[in-house]
């Protein structure tokens, strides 16, 4: 004789309840984010495009006509549209990421590496760079490369004022985790504000030199939480910085 099923309790069926209720409201989130997204792309670029348009062509076509101060005001104008633009951009390719599935594959971190040290633009003071042994991973080729180009990009930036800009990687394996390093000498940070780093639209350096808008560290938290990983940073004012990537083995 077949046994009967045990019947379900009600703290089984509370908790089937909550689930469901928790699976809704996610699924609504996802919804109103995908709603965001559309309008940050189409209704707010559109009036921004038309802003940054117009006032090239009063740049250009009426540059004769307006004093010091006017082109002053005007140029104020189109950069603070450019700027909106990137943070728009930046915002978008968030999104863009985070609604992208994870499809992992074997991604040899040497070459990948030197890939993305070759495709990036040579910088004008160009630093010394040492790769040490890098293992290979199992990740989504794609989204690391996502998060190695902010990196090392993030890398060659901040160290191009040094004497002698270098940058060094390597790796090593701890509590079944590889954790993948970025070092560099440049203008480091204090660790006070360390929190801030991996959040959107964060910056710890507000000087002008030092272009971008606080998304791609974001972008590369959020590329470290798609693989169950983690990534944090461990600098000193003026004395460099080491940045970490850690992905389960």
């Amino acid at each position: 004789m077949k046994p009967s099923a045990s019947p379900r309790t009600k703290p089984d069926e509370e908790k089937d309840a909550r689930i469901a209720t928790l699976e809704a409201e996610v699924d609504r989130m996802r919804q109103e984010m995908r709603a965001f997204s559309y309008s940050v792309s189409h209704d707010l670029r559109a009036p921004l495009r038309a802003i940054e348009g117009f006032s090239r062509i009063i740049s250009e076509d009426y540059a004769q006509g307006m004093d010091a101060e006017g082109k002053k005001f005007v140029q104020h104008v189109l950069q603070n549209a450019q700027i909106m633009s990137a943070l728009i951009e930046g915002l978008l390719g968030y999104h863009r990421l985070n609604e992208r599935p994870v499809s992992k594959a074997a991604v040899n971190m040497t070459e990948l590496t030197r890939d993305v040290l070759g495709a990036l633009p040579k910088a004008a003071a160009a630093p010394e760079v040492k790769i040490g042994k890098l293992p290979t991973i199992s990740a989504d080729p794609a989204l690391m490369r996502i998060a190695w180009e902010q990196l090392i990009s993030n890398a060659i930036k901040f160290s191009k004022r040094a004497a002698a800009p270098a940058i060094e990687f390597g790796a090593d394996e701890r509590d079944g985790e590889h954790v993948l390093w970025i070092k560099d000498n440049g203008l480091g940070f204090d660790m006070e504000y360390s929190n801030k780093l991996f959040q959107m639209f964060q910056k710890l350096q507000k000087d002008s030199d030092f272009e971008g808008y606080g998304v791609g560290l974001a972008l590369v938290r959020r590329v470290a939480e798609k693989h169950n990983g983690r990534v944090w940073a461990e600098a000193k004012p003026n004395l460099g910085a080491t940045f970490y990537f850690a992905a389960p083995k």
